[in-house]
């Protein structure tokens, strides 16, 4: 019962607090998936239109490659193919390019691991980062695990700063309204290994997942 209250009332309730927009988009991913391909895939040009007018109206990064590359947007309404004319976005061309790539309204700071390479930072906006939470929760969906379900996430508690009061509680409830148990990994170790696994029997989860570099 408890897990019912923090998935379908305690969760909403935090979203509204929070001014954010997160289950109304799982919805709407969950639709689009219910399109035919045809279907799909004219949505996916139009909202590929949409991104790419945005992006030369708004982000300076973009202004500049268009211009530079006679891209013409309106080419995408006919061939969506067109969009191989831009060159592919890497990390170290957001490391290089982080002010002119980035909105005012992007706040909300988030870096890479470094599994790969060099760490790079990106800034969400509100709506792109509610976007974020919605594709991991229909993510999730799609496994079959419900918002009730108990899922745990594996972390890695090398580098980890310690948090302030605000910051734990904070962490308190959205861990709690997603029916979310953390495990930390602090090493390799067949005693912290055995230690893990008995944690992770206690959990009972319906799913796990981590980070790739975890």
């Amino acid at each position: 019962m408890l897990r019912y209250i923090n998935a379908y009332i305690l969760y909403p309730l935090l979203e509204k607090l929070a001014q954010r927009d997160i289950l109304p988009k799982v919805k709407a991913l969950e639709s689009f998936e219910n399109l035919d391909n045809e279907k799909q895939l004219e949505v996916q040009k139009q909202e590929l239109y949409k991104l790419l007018k945005y992006c030369q109206k708004s982000i300076p990064y973009y202004q500049v490659l268009f211009k530079e590359l006679n891209f013409d947007i309106e080419q995408i309404k006919n061939d969506i193919d067109y969009l191989q004319k831009l060159p592919i976005m890497t990390k170290q061309t957001v490391r290089d390019n982080l002010h002119s790539l980035r909105i005012a309204t992007a706040i909300h700071p988030r870096k890479t691991g470094g599994s790969t390479g060099q760490s790079a930072w990106f800034f969400y906006d509100n709506t792109g980062l509610d976007w974020t939470s919605a594709i991991n929760l229909y993510a999730y969906e799609s496994t079959g695990k419900k918002r009730h379900h108990i899922d745990c996430h594996f972390s890695s508690e090398i580098g980890l700063k310690p948090l302030f009061f605000k910051d734990k509680a904070k962490n308190f409830l959205k861990l709690t309204s997603l029916n979310r148990k953390v495990l930390m990994i602090s090493s390799f170790s067949n005693i912290k290994m055995a230690h893990a696994h008995n944690t992770l029997r206690s959990f009972n989860p319906y799913l796990i997942q981590g980070h790739p570099s975890t």
